[in-house]
């Protein structure tokens, strides 16, 4: 049954404009008797009483006792029958464009202070840090000398020793563009496999490409110089995610700050972007931007989409043949059953990976009232009660964000739902929402089932001390012949 709350939170998803409005009324309720006590941390700059009223504002109102951890799947061993029948439709829906690419290229590298991920080289990076060759972008050089003194020692070592050795094989190319060179050797690939067209199968694809306001011309302006990387640019649609104001808190009232920094509202926030009609746009072949006219949802629908797959920037593992793994997603299909009815079956897989350090996170669990399974994202698990709940937890898998969703249930319960809570968060002494993608496994419909392949590792690009990881997929992925072919030709 529709609430108020959910009735308010569909408006304001109608629009960025209508999501800011909305937000000081929705702060307002989260926090509760707790306003006034936020102003006055925001007054006196306390930042461990900013976070203690965050977390109390955001946390599961559910009791310690009533959640359990619970296990993933596991790819090959579980559903192994009903998952090796679908190899052929997974197959199918990639070569046909019923998979869409979700490419989440708005991420920044925010840790490292040198801009967008998606156009970041990390051969590049690595020349930079190891005193190597002159001709590099100035501007890099710059933002990455002054961060040299704190590396230690042994890191720029490992760092040196992953470089390509000189007249190696090495390609100029972004974070993103791998990834989506990558996705087409991945595509071509699988429709040799099936006897089909690898050309056809290219301009079959259906890409969903996420940029931030800072990114969104580099972006562009890199698909237009490199001819979309060889894909159909009518089958290609854009999101840029907005940016908002922080909110101060000025005698009990909220206000926003418009000297405050600008910020996004989280990774819940591009998902329901779907929904917001003219928010998606194409690029046609002079560059000029066209907007799609209804909600992007609707759109990839009448595009032969049926299931979507979220990609990460920083996921090396996008590097490699496992862009878009046809194991994981049989997998899937399985447990979606029918992909046009979104009352049959699982309709948003989770992929979880392996935690050997035990670091502390989110989590795979199940309510033990209602038997549902979702996973518990970090954000919500800040007071006491609930950190002493998961610190007991044993080796609890990341959450490595490569999502698969059943685009039928997508259109049918989030709007049910109001799409996602605006959660708090402080920065710079203001109020921002948040707004988390793990939520909508928590309701009811959507039926989230998790997944994992044994031994796998989560394998992010976020700081100096994973390039040397980094350098190592990247030289695999230059030494592939046929990547390398592509990239030859850029």
């Amino acid at each position: 049954m529709p609430t108020p709350e959910i009735d308010a939170r569909n408006l304001a998803y109608r629009s960025h404009e209508a999501f800011e409005r909305s937000l000081p009324e929705a702060f307002a309720a989260r926090l509760g008797p707790a306003l006034d006590a936020a102003e006055r941390a925001m007054v006196q700059e306390d930042v461990q009483a900013q976070m203690r009223i965050a977390a109390e504002a955001n946390a599961f109102h559910v009791g310690v006792s009533d959640l359990e951890q619970v296990p993933a799947l596991v790819l090959g061993q579980e559903e192994k029958e009903s998952a090796d029948a679908q190899r052929g439709r997974a197959r199918e829906l990639l070569v046909t464009g019923g998979y869409a690419a979700q490419f989440l290229f708005s991420g920044a590298a925010t840790r490292l202070g040198i801009g967008a991920l998606y156009s970041l080289d990390l051969h590049e990076l690595a020349d930079v840090i190891r005193g190597a060759s002159p001709e590099i972008d100035p501007d890099l050089r710059g933002r990455v000398l002054g961060r040299l003194s704190e590396l230690p020692p042994a890191l720029r070592s490992e760092i040196d020793q992953a470089a390509v050795p000189d007249g190696g094989a090495r390609y100029a190319l972004g974070l993103g563009p791998r990834q989506l060179l990558q996705y087409r050797v991945r595509l071509e690939s699988l429709a040799r496999e099936a006897g089909r067209d690898p050309e056809r199968a290219v301009q079959a694809a259906l890409l969903v490409i996420h940029c931030s306001e800072a990114s969104e011309e580099e972006i562009l302006r890199d698909l237009k110089r490199h001819d979309f990387y060889g894909f159909n640019r009518s089958r290609v649609c854009f999101l840029t995610q907005p940016e908002g104001h922080g909110y101060a808190i000025q005698g009990g009232e909220i206000v926003v700050d418009p000297l405050s920094p600008r910020l996004p509202a989280g990774h819940g926030y591009p998902l329901a972007q779907f929904f917001q009609r003219g928010a998606a746009f194409r690029v046609g072949m002079g560059g000029r931007r066209s907007a799609v006219k209804e909600t992007l949802i609707s759109e990839i629908f009448s595009l032969g989409a049926r299931v979507m797959g979220s990609h990460r920037v920083n996921d090396l593992t996008r590097l490699t043949a496992e862009v878009v793994d046809v194991e994981r997603l049989s997998l899937a299909l399985a447990l979606m059953a029918d992909l046009s009815d979104p009352g049959i079956g699982r309709n948003w897989i989770v992929e979880l990976v392996d935690n050997p350090k035990g670091q502390k996170g989110g989590f795979w669990k199940r309510d033990r009232r209602s038997g549902r399974k979702a996973l518990a994202e970090t954000l919500n698990l800040k007071t006491p009660e609930l950190e002493g709940c998961t610190a007991g937890l044993r080796n609890a898998p990341y959450n490595a964000f490569r999502n698969l969703y059943k685009l039928s249930a997508l259109e049918s319960f989030l709007p049910k739902y109001g799409f996602f809570t605006p959660f708090l968060r402080f920065r710079d002494h203001r109020l921002y929402p948040e707004t988390v993608t793990g939520e909508a496994t928590e309701y009811e419909e959507m039926r989230a089932e998790a997944i994992r392949k044994p031994g796998e590792l989560i394998h992010d690009f976020k700081e100096f001390g994973d390039l040397p990881e980094g350098l190592r997929f990247v030289r695999a992925q230059d030494a592939d012949a046929a990547f390398a072919a592509l990239a030859a030709e850029l």
